[in-house]
């Protein structure tokens, strides 16, 4: 999949019809949880998750939808979603979606994206949780 998240969740606010506020969440993450006891990988699990989550207000009614995937035609289908859960939802005065930070400031901006460690290899991470066990080991400290 080439399209950024930005883009997705820009996709999904496009697609707000006359009278509705959309608002979007988009992911996409991996995870990778190495556990080394004795000096040895005990366990390596490695794990993947994208989606989008959709609110859509309408008419003072708010409805929402989350999708597993980050297809296109699966993001359509959540926007369609959460537009007709809307349909159902009682009716508040208040619902809508924030347009500005209600005098919070701009948000700060903040750089905490490493592409290197998301490129690391499986292999290359196991052998840090293998070096950080025997770093911990000859500190002192329990590992």
């Amino acid at each position: 999949m080439t399209e950024s998240l930005l883009e997705i969740a820009q996709g999904v606010v496009r697609a707000a019809g006359a009278g509705e506020e959309i608002e979007a969440y988009v992911a996409r993450s991996r995870e990778t949880e190495i556990k080394v006891f004795g000096g040895d990988v005990e366990s390596l699990a490695v794990s993947e998750v994208s989606g989008v989550g959709v609110r859509v207000v309408a008419q003072h009614r708010q409805g929402y939808a989350w999708a597993g995937s980050l297809e296109p035609d699966v993001v359509a289908q959540t926007v369609a979603e959460a537009r007709d859960n809307a349909a159902f939802g009682a009716p508040d005065e208040a619902f809508g979606v924030a347009t500005e930070l209600d005098g919070a400031g701009a948000a700060p901006e903040l750089d905490l994206w490493r592409a290197a460690l998301l490129e690391a290899p499986t292999t290359e991470k196991v052998a840090l949780a293998l070096e950080l066990l025997v770093a911990a080991l000859a500190s002192g400290r329990r590992a």
